[in-house]
């Protein structure tokens, strides 16, 4: 007898045939149908028309013919990848947040679902995403506050030195029956030997220059250490401040960046 599938010869007591491993029924109703001729070079065999029963017979399953399982795409990492591309767009922050939140989720449940679910790629860039999406507004924010600390010129000792020397040149114009007529560096250091203040012209930085003194008209400026020019302006015992100007022009003599300040008030 000949095994129906594969053609081989049989002696007629296998149960399974010792080549294809089909199950053989009762092999002494099949005839001897199948030649060996009737063998592919790869050892199978053409399928009879005819079966047992007369009618077309059905194949047995053989290693390699399953179907291949589709995996469903895991809902937290398509969610992920959506907040992750949001964190840039619509919910910054926030859908950084979230995006990580539903990476991590994602690939978990990717890891306990033994094959059946994908979307590990979406999860990373959902993730990765996330990641970056609170990385650098915190690196922005960061280089912000570190501007305003250590780039930023606020020219406190500057402004401080200035306000000083106003002060001592308001009791230099008291004592000088009201004017500032001959008022000089020397003469303010009689008063208060602590400041740093000299004649102009001059550029050093945090001392404090006596640019003019006229009867009723006096002028002080002093530079920060970033270049900075602060200057105060007095008629009669009113004093004005102007902070932040850059050089000398007198373009830079605007209006509305005057400040009315009374240091000794």
């Amino acid at each position: 007898m000949l095994c129906v599938k594969c053609g081989i010869p049989l002696s007629g007591d296998e149960e399974f045939c010792p080549n294809c491993g089909i199950r053989l029924c009762d092999i002494s109703l099949i005839p001897d149908r199948v030649k060996p001729s009737d063998v592919y070079e790869g050892g199978e065999a053409h399928r009879p028309q005819v079966g047992l029963t007369g009618e077309a017979p059905v194949s047995s399953p053989r290693i390699g013919d399953s179907k291949e399982i589709k995996r469903k795409t895991n809902g937290w990492a398509i969610a992920s990848l959506i907040f992750g591309i949001g964190a840039f767009t619509f919910v910054p922050i926030f859908g950084a947040i979230f995006a990580i939140t539903f990476a991590l989720i994602a690939r978990r449940d990717i890891e306990r679902s033994d094959g059946l679910q994908g979307g590990g790629y979406c999860a990373v860039a959902g993730l990765t995403l996330g990641v970056l999406g609170i990385l650098l507004p915190s690196a922005l924010l960061v280089l912000f506050l570190a501007w305003g600390v250590v780039f930023r010129d606020h020219g406190g000792a500057a402004k401080d030195n200035l306000i000083g020397a106003v002060e001592v040149a308001r009791i230099y114009y008291l004592q000088n029956n009201n004017s500032f007529s001959g008022m000089r560096a020397k003469d303010l250091l009689e008063i208060d030997e602590s400041l740093d203040i000299r004649d102009a012209p001059g550029r050093s930085p945090e001392v404090v220059y006596i640019d003019e003194a006229s009867k009723n008209i006096a002028r002080l400026y002093c530079y920060s250490r970033k270049g900075k020019k602060y200057v105060a302006a007095a008629d009669g015992d009113r004093w004005r401040f102007k902070f932040g100007s850059h050089g000398e022009s007198g373009k830079e003599w605007l209006q509305d960046l005057w400040h009315d300040l009374n240091p000794m008030d």
